[in-house]
């Protein structure tokens, strides 16, 4: 049995469309499950809905086998994760992580030992006797996930905890924040708009737009097997590359100016005469003799160059192991392989 349930689940605010539309997924005891999608998709009304800090319109959430449709937050055994960290400034790190315990009555000998668990853990224990404003972004993130372990729920909902640390350090905080929950065996929901975070962390994705779920996957299955172009632009950086494309007989003409012969097993799974959105990775192009295009920009990066080119009146993107040099204004000749083949009208996978 699934440790958690959304069935049919809809909001709507007053006489408005509805901001999430029949909601049905299930997520695994132990699993890391990631709601990702751009601002306004829904993905923390969501959360909001499984947290019971909103109402939903229609539909019904069970947890651990139980329907709490209805239940407030307190009777949910979770624990939440906020972006802002959400922390009491004038208490200090010890207070601010017991505060749920002291409320919920639990013994105090119970408290100090859940304290010294959770603070070794995150690396805390210098800290305890310090207000919020004397940490650092990090810190108080710490502080945040120590307060949701002392709880000891087995459901954590972690809404863009992230989002307000630099680059380095949301790096860091992505292998810390993974390794604790294998460790603890949460079962964790988290909200992000960053797909970086959603591929590095997620055990599955679920992508959402305008409050519809697009896809739901492994992070591998939602980057090799897009179900429609909205996750193949969404998912993957650099972005995919995408162009217009027909078929006639077995040559496909991409932007009416480039002609590459596709592999019978290839153009006999497609329609002939057919406006198609062809799409392929960058590290997928690679030197051949199908499009000749100018360089625009070069990427040193180090580790990978990336090479922006122009095609017809948009730009591709090239990501080429180690360091390449090239000149703006030269001529690339490259051979996409492992094309995807999207309806151009229905954009979904072909």
């Amino acid at each position: 049995m699934s440790f958690i349930k959304l069935m049919h689940v809809e909001k709507a605010y007053n006489a408005q469309p509805p901001v999430l539309k029949d909601i049905n997924i299930t997520v695994e005891k132990g699993e890391f499950f990631v709601l990702v999608g751009p601002s306004g998709s829904g993905k923390s009304t969501l959360l909001r809905l499984i947290a019971g800090l909103d109402k939903m319109t229609t539909g019904t959430i069970q947890i651990n086998g139980e329907t709490l449709d209805m239940a407030p937050p307190q009777e949910r055994n979770l624990s939440m994760v906020f972006q802002n960290y959400a922390l009491y400034p004038h208490l200090t790190v010890e207070q601010n992580i017991l505060f749920g315990l002291k409320r919920k009555g639990v013994h105090k000998q119970e408290q100090q030992k859940r304290l010294q668990e959770s603070v070794e853990l995150l690396k805390l224990t210098d800290y305890l006797h310090r207000k919020p404003k004397a940490l650092s972004g990090g810190q108080r993130q710490r502080v945040a996930l120590a307060r949701a372990i002392v709880s000891q729920s087995p459901l954590c909902l972690m809404d863009e905890p992230l989002s307000n640390l630099d680059a380095q350090l949301r790096t860091q905080m992505r292998t810390e924040i993974k390794q604790l929950q294998k460790k603890l065996g949460l079962t964790t929901i988290y909200v992000t708009h960053d797909q970086t975070e959603a591929m590095t962390m997620g055990d599955r994705i679920m992508v959402l737009h305008k409050g519809c779920i697009q896809q739901i996957g492994t992070p591998l299955e939602l980057y090799n097997q897009p179900k429609n172009l909205f996750v193949a632009s969404f998912i993957g950086s650099p972005a995919i590359n995408m162009a217009s494309a027909v078929l006639e007989d077995s040559t496909l003409i991409i932007e009416n100016q480039f002609y590459m012969k596709l592999p019978t097993d290839v153009y006999a799974r497609l329609p002939q005469h057919t406006p198609l959105s062809v799409c392929v990775r960058p590290e997928h192009l690679q030197k051949g003799d199908v499009l000749h295009l100018p360089i625009v920009n070069i990427e040193q990066l180090g580790h990978e160059t990336h090479i922006i080119v122009r095609l017809a009146d948009q730009t591709w993107t090239i990501k080429w192991s180690g360091q390449h040099s090239f000149k703006i204004g030269e001529t690339l000749s490259l051979q996409p392989q492992h094309l995807l083949f999207f309806d151009a009208e229905t954009e979904v996978l072909l």
